[in-house]
Formats: structure tokens, sequence, C-alpha cells
């Protein structure tokens, strides 16, 4: 299976609830970089939503059984969430780009 890492692994119930330990820090880890300045406020609102998509893929990994088909779609979950980072981050770029 491929997984977050882009590389082969094998998926067990300790992988899965170390994913979800990893994937559930977000909120917390942006929390403590305190208020951005005004104009990166739109770069909040997209990491604040990743953040809320990885919480949803770590509560997913963390109730799915790793023989089962859940735990594709918990990797999804956590798909559309890197997907959103990294829209923030293009935003942000573009942000710092424009001399904001």
């Amino acid at each position: 299976m491929i997984g977050p890492t882009s590389g082969e692994i094998t998926v067990t119930a300790d992988y899965m609830r170390k994913e979800a330990k990893r994937l559930s820090s977000c909120n917390a880890e942006l929390a403590q970089l305190g208020p951005p300045p005004d104009p990166m406020q739109s770069v909040l609102v997209l990491a604040e939503r990743a953040c809320d998509k990885y919480e949803e893929g770590a509560e997913c990994l963390a109730a799915a059984d790793p023989n089962s088909n859940e735990v594709a779609r918990c990797f999804a979950i956590t798909n559309k969430a890197n997907e959103l980072i990294a829209n923030a981050e293009v935003t942000g770029e573009g942000l710092v780009g424009m001399g904001n």
C-alpha cells in the first residue's frame, strides 16, 4: 500500500496508532505559531481546514481495523488534508512574493 510517506508501507495497528497521533497534532502545532499578520489570514483559514481534515483522518485511523477497507478511506481523508495544506503553502508563498 502507498501511504502518506509516498513509499511502500505495511499497515499495522501500531503504524495506524502512530500515524493517528502524528496527524492529530496539527492543530496544536498551528496554534503554537501564534496569530499571523493580517495579509496571511487566508493562509491560516486554509491551514485550519487542513488540520481539521488531519484530525478527521487521525480519528478514522484510530478506529479502523488495519485489515479492513476502511484504511483506504482514512488515507483518502489525509490525502485531502495534504491537498489543503499544499494550497495553504502556495497561497502563503504567493502573498510573500507580493511583498506582504
